[in-house]
């Protein structure tokens, strides 16, 4: 951070959205939906079916942005 930044720019908008989730029942819930494909290690070499992860995260976000 530079001097003169305004204080907007430290703000983290992931971390913000995480907390509001958490906030939420129903976007908690959602989450969980996409935790199972996205820690699920299919092999020691790969620590989850990266197609199956990205589907349940686009699922996750398309739901949770209507909320």
């Amino acid at each position: 951070m530079t001097i003169g930044e305004p204080a907007v720019a430290r703000e983290n908008n992931c971390l913000t959205a995480a907390k509001a989730c958490n906030l939420n029942d129903t976007c908690k819930k959602y989450r969980s939906a996409y935790i199972s494909p996205c820690t699920s290690r299919v092999s020691t070499a790969e620590i989850c079916n990266k197609r199956k992860c990205h589907k349940a995260l686009r699922q996750f976000f398309d739901k949770a942005r209507r909320l």
